[in-house]
């Protein structure tokens, strides 16, 4: 199996690229519109042969590129029922499966962050993965601020669902906004509080507050900041001769190998800002 998780920073959210390297036929899962030069790039660079794109559920906040997908290459759009996007042209339900090449993905229906919420399941001798959109997330689950969102669906399907997998199944998600990009099933049984908790009434009244996460322009704005400040570094470097020839800028014909950055001392836990040690409000995304 092959395997590449490719991030979309303005979303927080994950594309999958899964390929089968006997047949080279592969799928794109939450594949975003915006993304797609990265995707022929990727696929042309690998030599693949795209059979599939794949959504695990409708997403609000940015545009699916199964369309777009199915355009270039002619594959499949797929996304589970019931679902109003006329760019689909096949619809899977609970119980269905996907072929990629000789591997083959179970469709398995897991509303409640929408009703069009999918998670799918790979297996191999040895190994198991499923793809869980924002049905389940690393320590946390998607919101319930859709229009088909069921809080009490969504309990159902984390407990009654995917709980029921092998605890060593990886999750692969699809969103990430702490830098965590997978778990295991046994791992969020343990650790994630909206699979700890004691009955539907608890895991309801956790939903009740569960907030957005508020770190996505803070996280923008960094970025840009940090990359205009190393351009800038290291064009007064090169200027003053402080590199070797062999330095490589994107805008400059040179190419070099800037010298070693000095390791910083680690701040202890005292001199984090107060606000990170927390632990009792839950955050979470879309």
């Amino acid at each position: 199996m092959l395997l590449r998780q490719l991030f979309n920073h303005a979303t927080f959210s994950y594309t999958y690229l899964l390929a089968d390297p006997m047949s080279s036929e592969a799928v794109f899962i939450d594949p975003v519109k915006g993304k797609l030069r990265d995707y022929v790039q990727l696929t042309n660079e690998l030599g693949l042969t795209i059979t599939a794109a794949i959504d695990t559920h409708h997403h609000d906040d940015w545009i699916t590129g199964i369309t777009a997908l199915r355009d270039l290459w002619g594959c499949d759009a797929i996304s589970g029922a019931p679902n109003e996007n006329p760019g689909v042209n096949r619809q899977v339900e609970d119980g269905d499966t996907i072929k990629v090449g000789g591997m083959q993905l179970s469709v398995i229906h897991t509303p409640g962050h929408t009703e069009d919420s999918y998670c799918y399941l790979i297996e191999q001798p040895g190994k198991s993965a499923v793809f869980t959109g924002d049905t389940l997330l690393v320590r946390t689950v998607g919101l319930s601020n859709q229009g088909t969102s069921n809080p009490r669906m969504h309990y159902d399907s984390l407990y009654n669902v995917l709980a029921e997998l092998p605890d060593d199944t990886i999750i692969y998600p699809g969103r990430d906004f702490k830098g965590w990009p997978l778990s295991t099933i046994g791992e969020e049984k343990s650790f994630n509080p909206y699979m700890l908790t004691k009955g539907i009434e608890f895991f309801l009244a956790l939903k009740d507050r569960q907030e957005p996460a508020d770190i996505q322009p803070l996280v923008k704005v960094e970025e840009e900041e940090v990359d205009e400040a190393i351009e800038e570094t290291v064009k007064e470097a090169l200027k003053s001769g402080e590199v070797g020839p062999d330095f490589y800028l994107p805008d400059d014909e040179s190419k070099t190998e800037a010298k070693p950055v000095e390791k910083t001392e680690e701040k202890t836990d005292a001199e984090l800002p107060a606000e990170l040690d927390d632990a009792s409000k839950v955050r979470s995304w879309h």
